[in-house]
């Protein structure tokens, strides 16, 4: 049986930058937006609401041309030819905001924002950009560490926030054509700038 495929129809902003939006397999609203970073071919991917139906930052992962280079190799052989993630691909985005891609129930994939409870059990600072973008923090660092080694071993039970969209292949499937814009909007920015005389 073909998996369902999900419409993705980019329109401009007010601002001019493309933005669209589509439903993860349990319908949930999830968005994919070009950036309007200047530097580099960037886009806002992710779901609108956390799982718990929370409005927060971060929800939707901000990810340049090497995470889209990262990610478009096991995208497009989970959508085209149906394989597996067979090892969860653990990645900050350029916000320092950790997020993953990994193999899901059913053929399904999970593709995302997490973010960790503190060591103390307690909640992080959502808004607090510092944390993420401090790559220097010892609090972040080790943060961040456990929760790839917790995720690698299958275990959640330690998230504050789950912003991971549920998606099968078919919803895969239009988002590979962005990244691969956004990976060559990249490439042409980085020339230009390599360019430009001060």
């Amino acid at each position: 049986m073909e998996p369902e495929q999900n419409s993705l129809r980019l329109q401009p902003t007010e601002r001019g930058f493309l933005y669209g939006e589509f439903s993860d397999v349990n319908g949930a609203t999830c968005s994919i937006q070009e950036s309007s970073l200047a530097t580099a071919g960037a886009i806002w991917l992710g779901p609108n609401e956390s799982r718990d139906g929370a409005l927060r930052t971060p929800n939707r992962m901000h990810l340049g041309p090497d995470q889209l280079i990262q990610l478009i190799g096991p995208l497009a052989r989970f959508a085209v030819r149906g394989e597996g993630i067979e090892q969860p691909l653990l990645f900050c985005d350029l916000y320092g905001v950790p997020s993953c891609l990994m193999a899901h129930d059913n053929g399904q994939i999970l593709f995302g924002v997490v973010l960790p409870k503190r060591a103390d059990g307690s909640k992080l600072i959502r808004h607090d950009s510092n944390f993420y973008g401090n790559q220097r923090d010892p609090e972040r660092s080790q943060a961040v560490k456990l929760l790839f080694d917790d995720l690698r071993e299958g275990r959640s039970d330690f998230l504050d926030v789950d912003s991971r969209m549920t998606l099968n292949r078919g919803m895969v499937r239009p988002l590979i054509g962005p990244f691969r814009q956004m990976i060559a909007e990249g490439e042409r920015r980085s020339i230009e700038l390599r360019n430009f005389e001060f």
